[in-house]
């Protein structure tokens, strides 16, 4: 917390360091036509965005949302909810406001209201306890994160997959279980993975499907707790799912769709390989 005497120095040096040349500059661009303009436009849009949000909370005000913004599309708002994205047209005439459940595609084939999830998901990432996760494999090696569960068939398929291809192909994989209600047996299993001292032995254990004594822990419920907020803040509803390079662009998959696994974990591999080299670049000027 700053002391007032050294808040008011940061305020004064900071005003000062602002009038400078440029900064005159600047200030006279703020006085032009075309920049008051500008700041018309924008407060204008605040204000619409501002009325649409209102409207939406009194017409549709059981439902909870975030980050409420304008759609790609003019006179269409889109809203976050439980990691979904939904869209909302206000009241025209005599029809009260809209609420949309779909996607928006582009003309390419790119899906829209896919890049308005991935863009919450990189905002949001950091924020989820993703430190809760289920760790096996290769450290060193490109890591990404599996929203699985047990007696999943696909997610079966997956590990099956992912043993063989990554003995020459290292990765880490970071395990988040769903909870699916048609799966009763799994919540056990999920709990047995994180109260076993050999993770990646019990993984397989479940996985495949292997008679075993079950463990049990008391830290369990919550760590489950916690991958079902990750869970609802992703938006994912199936399994497996997989969240890659979230520290830069954010790639969801949802389903086990092997070409696109195997290209996002290339991907993932070559950046791997780039900081790699990076690291152990001599330095150029440095004497042989």
């Amino acid at each position: 917390m700053f002391k007032p005497a050294l808040l008011s120095l940061f305020i004064f040096t900071g005003f000062v360091h602002a009038q400078t040349a440029s900064g005159t500059a600047a200030l006279k661009a703020t006085e032009t036509p075309a920049f008051k303009k500008l700041q018309e436009a924008q407060a204008g849009s605040i204000a619409e965005v501002k009325a649409a949000q209102d409207e939406f909370k009194q017409t549709f005000s059981q439902m909870n949302f975030t980050n409420f913004a304008e759609s790609p599309v003019k006179g269409i708002y889109e809203l976050h909810t439980g990691g979904n994205v939904i869209y909302f047209t206000p009241k025209s005439e005599n029809r009260k406001g809209v609420i949309i459940f779909g996607e928006m595609w582009d003309s390419n084939g790119v899906s829209l209201t896919n890049e308005s999830k991935l863009k919450a998901i990189k905002s949001e990432w950091k924020k989820l306890p993703v430190g809760s996760a289920i760790s096996i494999g290769d450290k060193n090696s490109p890591s990404y994160y599996e929203i699985t569960d047990p007696d999943c068939p696909y997610c079966h398929s997956y590990h099956e997959w992912i043993k063989d291809y990554s003995k020459t192909n290292p990765v880490q994989r970071n395990l988040i279980f769903m909870l699916n209600p048609g799966h009763p047996e799994a919540p056990a299993k999920i709990e047995h993975i994180i109260c076993s001292k050999d993770k990646e032995q019990a993984i397989n254990d479940m996985f495949e499907q292997k008679p075993v004594a079950l463990e049990k822990c008391p830290e369990a419920k919550g760590i489950i707790q916690q991958h079902q907020d990750i869970v609802k803040a992703l938006g994912v509803n199936g399994t497996p799912s997989f969240v890659f390079d979230v520290n830069e662009e954010p790639e969801l998959i949802v389903g086990f769709n092997k070409s696109k696994v195997m290209e996002a974990i290339t991907k993932a591999a070559d950046k791997v390989k780039a900081k790699t080299s990076e690291l152990i670049k001599p330095n150029s000027t440095q004497k042989q």
